[in-house]
């Protein structure tokens, strides 16, 4: 590839909506192999069981594609606001037991449906200038290890909370790739720079980081808010406070997110409904309206009873920590009508929530 059509993917690729791209050979080295197999041996995959789907792939990303020379690596910002206070407006949030936290990157539209279709425009428009050839993209439709692809070709480095961070952008953004059958030429490598912070692993409210660079998910808050199909552990649930949709702690302490920049595509500029909510207010959803507010939405993948679940939580945790009264009277009393509507599931977080908060009521009187 001559160096004026590198300069050409880079136009392509900011036109399209991305603010960085990197270049690396599909190959993913033994040491990378090894400590993925320890981490699923110990457990820490939890109940993510398409982890180890197709685990022969995961391993070998070339043999996603036919003939597969090279992996394009993408990031995408998605972050609405990085003025310079953007951090503490979100632990302010995080204080506020009324209101509902869901993660930054799940405000907008679905990053898996934008950005498919970015990258695809991305790769047609490469096509078109350098000649064809043949491609495949993935944004987290495909098993590939995408962070350390990414941080193969010199687009960060990981760090001690195992997400992808780069000295310009932080890590408030989405990974996309593009893995093609043609040869290109590898963008290098960059150094480490967490140095002896680990601000991140001690922000954790559920303690899920064994070690630097290794993570447990059945502790993590975006696992059991988000991925985990059952009941939440009891030990965790005091711990989880507001958060009903993922977890932002250890990106919000993160020095380098001081460098997080602004989306470029509008398509993740935060829903109303999702940039500010009250807790009793999405308690009150039924299932079409949820269905309804959650169309385009990331949040969908949870289905309904999830979503009841990880509300009844948080509602739990805020009769606990609320200092209004009558607010508090307005959550038990919100929580016993429903009591009799939701699963089985629901109702044993709601419970939960309603002894928890409040020991002197007895939810199923």
């Amino acid at each position: 590839m001559e160096p004026n059509q590198v300069t050409v993917l880079n136009e392509l690729a900011f036109e399209m909506g991305f603010l960085l791209l990197g270049i690396t050979k599909a190959h993913i080295d033994d040491a990378t192999i090894s400590k993925f197999k320890k981490c699923r041996d110990a457990g820490y995959f939890g109940d993510m069981g398409y982890l180890e789907k197709n685990l022969p792939l995961r391993m070998a990303p070339a043999d996603l594609h036919s003939n597969c020379g090279s992996v394009i690596s993408l990031i995408c910002p998605y972050l609405s606001d990085n003025s310079t206070d953007w951090m503490s407006r979100e632990w302010s949030k995080l204080q506020d037991s009324s209101q509902a936290y869901i993660s930054v990157y799940a405000r907008g539209m679905d990053y898996h449906k934008v950005l498919r279709k970015k990258t695809k425009e991305l790769a047609k428009a490469f096509a078109s200038t350098v000649g064809a050839f043949t491609y495949r993209v993935a944004v987290d439709s495909a098993p590939i290890l995408e962070v350390e692809l990414a941080e193969k070709c010199g687009l960060g480095w990981r760090g001690k909370n195992t997400l992808l961070l780069n000295k310009s952008a932080g890590s408030m953004f989405f990974l996309a790739e593009i893995l093609l059958d043609i040869h290109l030429p590898s963008t290098p490598k960059v150094m480490n720079h967490c140095g002896t912070c680990q601000a991140c692993m001690t922000i954790c409210p559920t303690q899920a980081f064994v070690s630097p660079y290794i993570l447990d998910a059945r502790r993590c808050i975006s696992y059991l808010t988000i991925e985990l199909a059952s009941d939440i552990p009891m030990e965790f649930r005091h711990l989880i406070g507001n958060r009903i949709f993922g977890c932002d702690d250890c990106q919000l302490i993160c020095p380098w997110n001081k460098f997080a920049k602004k989306y470029i595509l509008t398509d993740f500029s935060p829903s109303k409904a999702f940039e500010s909510p009250d807790l009793l207010a999405l308690w009150e959803w039924d299932e079409a309206t949820f269905t309804a507010r959650t169309q385009c939405s990331p949040i969908r993948r949870i289905g309904y009873q999830r979503w009841l679940r990880n509300i009844a939580v948080a509602l739990g945790n805020a009769l606990r920590t609320h200092k209004n009264k009558v607010y508090k009277n307005h959550v038990k009393l919100a929580l016993t009508q429903k009591l009799p509507q939701v699963s089985e599931m629901v109702a044993r977080h709601v419970v939960w929530a309603l002894s928890s908060g409040a020991p002197d009521i007895d939810p199923l009187a």
